[in-house]
């Protein structure tokens, strides 16, 4: 599982020299909440157009910026039993998304393990995809474009379209 933060600890544009008991800045939270809503916007487009890998890539976006703020605080990622669910009713998972990307709003390091645990849930269950796979083939397009956001690369985003099992 805290291989997830050995993949993080690549990335230095956000790595700071600070003590993992320190609470998240108003603006850490803001950017992190920032991106985790176009990451959300993306997943619930694709949800509407019903795009397997599209909505693959928006829920390892939303896993990889939850994983962000897990590595700066350097929080153990573990398994929840309570993020799996077996509700795939299209607008129970939009809502339960939509709710657990707000509940990080608190900037509680512990929400956002949920979100990641849920995004890596409906990744693998839902969608039947090779999250981790995904996750890295993500990574490598992030750090390839470091001033990507999802808004102004979404014609370039990763294809994961390998990562599905189908």
């Amino acid at each position: 599982m805290n291989a997830y933060l050995e993949l993080m600890s690549t990335l230095n544009y956000r790595r700071c020299k600070r003590h993992g008991d320190s609470e998240l800045s108003d603006m850490e939270v803001i950017s992190s909440q920032s991106s985790l809503m176009e990451a959300g916007s993306l997943t619930f487009h694709a949800i509407q157009v019903g795009e397997l890998s599209v909505i693959l890539t928006g829920l390892v976006a939303l896993a990889y910026t939850a994983l962000d703020i897990l590595a700066l605080k350097n929080v153990a990622i573990v398994e929840d039993a309570n993020a799996k669910s077996n509700d795939y009713i299209m607008i129970a998972i939009m809502r339960r998304l939509t709710q657990k990307i707000a509940d990080c709003s608190s900037g509680n390091p512990t929400d956002y393990l949920t979100l990641f645990n849920y995004c890596r849930h409906l990744a693998r269950d839902f969608i039947n995809a090779d999250f981790d796979n995904a996750l890295i083939v993500y990574h490598h397009w992030r750090v390839s474009q470091p001033n990507a956001t999802l808004v102004n690369w979404k014609n370039s985003l990763p294809d994961l379209a390998d990562c599905l099992f189908e």
